[in-house]
C-alpha cells in the first residue's frame, strides 16, 4: 500500500495582466505550467530524493505535498485519509506538516557537523 500517491499533478500560474487590461490591449493570457502531469508513489518506511535542474518544479511538487500549494489539475493521497485536490483548502496550518518534514539545509552545513566546527577569528 503506498503512504503517499501523486496522480497527474500538474500546477499552472498566471502571470497575465488583469483581464481589463488584456481586453484593452488584446493580449492573450500569459499562463507558466510549472509542474506538468506528473504521477508518482511512496511506499511507506522508503525514502527518496527529488532531484533535477533549477527551475525544474521539485520545490513546487514538494509544496502541493505539504499542502502549502493545490495542485491546478490531478490529485495527490496521503496514507489514504487526506486527499488534497484542485481547488483543497487546508483545515488547519500544521495538518499535512506531521506527514511531511521539511529538510533545507547547505551542502557546507551538511557536511561539517556543528559540534565539530570551531570559529578562529
Amino acid at each position: 500500500m503506498s503512504y503517499v500517491t501523486a496522480s497527474r499533478l500538474t500546477r499552472r500560474y498566471d502571470l497575465s495582466d488583469p483581464w481589463f487590461i488584456r481586453m484593452i490591449a488584446g493580449r492573450k493570457a500569459n499562463v507558466l505550467t510549472a509542474v506538468n502531469q506528473v504521477s508518482f508513489s511512496i511506499e511507506k518506511g522508503t525514502t527518496y530524493a527529488l532531484v533535477g535542474e533549477s527551475g525544474s518544479g521539485k520545490s513546487t511538487i514538494a509544496k502541493m505535498l505539504a499542502g502549502v500549494l493545490t495542485p491546478s489539475q490531478g490529485s495527490i493521497k496521503l496514507t489514504d485519509k487526506i486527499s488534497i485536490i484542485p481547488g483543497w483548502i487546508m483545515p488547519t496550518k500544521n495538518y499535512c506538516a506531521n506527514a511531511f518534514r521539511w529538510c533545507f539545509s547547505r551542502l557546507t552545513q551538511a557536511l561539517i557537523p556543528l559540534e565539530n566546527w570551531r570559529y578562529s577569528a
